[in-house]
């Protein structure tokens, strides 16, 4: 098995980033706990945000370049063993995403994860 170890990548001049091409990569995710108001993990996410029964939202640290990216995500029971229903709603902004989780019903003691896709500010 091949293994490559390197300190720095970087473009062709030798001081940029490397670009991807045809690739894309997740912008944010957290991981929110509903009924503590706690996030349990995340990237980009400088808070969460509790807009009632089963209505979350989590504050990004670098913006989004508008409200039309992709949130994709998952919700889970408080028990961890009950797949909920995950939404973006209409009041995600290029700041923050917005969201609901169900099981069966308004759910607020379970965690919502959403996952942010598109180009940054």
């Amino acid at each position: 098995m091949s293994e490559i170890r390197v300190t720095t990548v970087s473009a062709t001049n030798g001081t940029g980033p490397v670009t991807l091409t045809k690739q894309s990569a997740a912008k944010a995710f957290a991981r929110w706990n509903m009924g503590s108001d706690t996030l349990q993990n995340s990237f980009n996410v400088s808070s969460g945000v509790d807009n009632g029964t089963g209505d979350g939202g989590v504050n990004l640290t670098s913006s989004m370049s508008d409200s039309l990216y992709n949130v994709i995500g998952s919700g889970e029971g408080s028990a961890n063993t009950s797949v909920a229903t995950f939404e973006k709603t209409s009041t995600t902004t290029a700041s923050r995403m917005d969201f609901n989780i169900t099981v069966n019903e308004v759910l607020d003691n379970g965690f919502g994860s959403p996952t942010a896709f598109g180009d940054l500010a």
